[in-house]
């Protein structure tokens, strides 16, 4: 993992995309003795795609992660973002979680089968994803389009998964089943330019304040489907009384019942509140260039991670009523959709056969591949302190 946080701050400093982080995993794969191709859309973003043989008694099964990550400030870094740094049974790093973790694994278990000489009833392929974070027609798009054939497979394993611990000990696991769907909406307010020494009630930056305000406070109706269902009744069962009263009182369909639970998860388990509907996050505001100048657009961006069966066209009118403002536009910007993919059989069958320290869960977004025809699932790599709020050790 070390080396390949090293190579993702190569592609990070020297804006040369994911390549050296994809050669290292290609040198890896030829040194073990393990067949490896290179595919892709541009040069300096690669695929690469591994596979060991099987009897092909069954249909292969792929194993995956990427090589991007986003990106970051080292000033605000406690440890420097890409050395690795491991402290208290942790490493340190952007990208540890998102996704150096699943990939580090995918490519041990081709090292460690390879090695073992393990005979398989299936191929098993590895594939080290590019442009994952926001630009998928390099990675996965790619791949399922143009060279689907060579990631064709029964089963996919990608990230998403955790595992949680207290006091050392793993208290439970989760395993994804179905995935949200990213779609920004942009706001963008609009009014005359002016002075900053003349205040104007007009003033574009106000109006757009006002609305980020609005949609901050807003919380998206709850959805619960049958993974997330199924999820917290399991956790009820392995947790506390306290805690599973609020597990058990969310799935209700009176808001008299869920809503205290809903708000404790809002300030105490974001998370979980998350997981219960369609998201929205003011993640970036762009407003003004001088500050005597009143601008006459400012434009703010939520990151919205959409329940799989939502309505695109509708909630955005839902936000639309929410901002309540002429002066403020609210629409989807340019970047394409992911397609959502809903597969409750697999939700079922884990829920069913699994023992109660395997909890079927729902995940923010990833991939773009649910449009294939495969069982998708993710298993967790990486260990992760309890009560963490979202991805805050990244």
């Amino acid at each position: 993992m070390k080396k390949l946080l090293l190579m993702t701050a190569v592609l990070a400093l020297a804006a040369c995309g994911e390549k050296p982080a994809a050669d290292y995993v290609k040198q890896v794969l030829d040194k073990e003795g393990i067949p490896a191709q290179i595919f892709f859309l541009e040069p300096n973003r690669p695929n690469v795609v591994a596979r060991l043989k099987g009897s092909g008694k069954k249909r292969p099964l792929l194993i995956m992660g990427h090589t991007d990550t986003v990106n970051v400030d080292p000033k605000k870094w406690t440890h420097p973002p890409f050395s690795a740094h491991r402290e208290g049974g942790y490493v340190y790093g952007r990208g540890t979680v998102d996704d150096k973790d699943n990939l580090t694994a995918a490519l041990m278990t081709m090292i460690l089968l390879k090695r073992g000489n393990v005979p398989l009833d299936r191929d098993v392929i590895f594939l080290a994803e590019a442009g994952e974070e926001g630009a998928t027609r390099m990675g996965i798009q790619l791949m399922t389009e143009k060279y689907f054939p060579e990631i064709d497979a029964e089963f996919c394993f990608a990230e998403g998964g955790s595992v949680t611990r207290e006091n050392g000990k793993v208290k439970f696991a989760s395993v994804q089943t179905l995935e949200k769907i990213p779609r920004g909406i942009e706001l963008i307010a609009r009014g005359p330019a002016g002075h900053g020494s003349v205040p104007l009630k007009t003033n574009a930056v106000v109006h757009l304040a006002n609305a980020v305000g609005k949609v901050a406070a807003w919380k998206p109706p709850i959805r619960l489907n049958e993974t997330t269902a199924a999820y917290f009744k399991r956790l009820a069962q392995i947790v506390p009384p306290e805690e599973a009263e609020r597990y058990r009182n969310v799935l209700s369909p009176d808001p008299g019942i869920s809503g205290p639970a809903d708000d404790y998860f809002l300030e105490h388990e974001p998370r979980h509140a998350s997981m219960l509907r369609t998201s929205v996050s003011p993640n970036i505001i762009q407003a003004g260039y001088r500050s005597n100048v009143i601008p006459s657009e400012a434009k703010a961006t939520l990151d919205v991670r959409m329940a799989p069966d939502e309505d695109p066209d509708k909630f955005l009118e839902m936000v639309k009523e929410v901002v309540n403002d002429p002066a403020v536009e609210v629409r989807f910007p340019g970047r394409a959709s992911r397609p959502a993919g809903v597969r409750p059989a697999i939700t079922r069958r884990l829920s069913s056969r699994r023992p109660l320290s395997v909890l079927v869960s729902t995940w923010p977004g990833a991939t773009a591949f649910t449009r294939m025809p495969w069982t998708i699932s993710s298993l967790a790599t990486a260990r992760v302190k309890p009560r963490m709020p979202a991805f805050a050790a990244e």
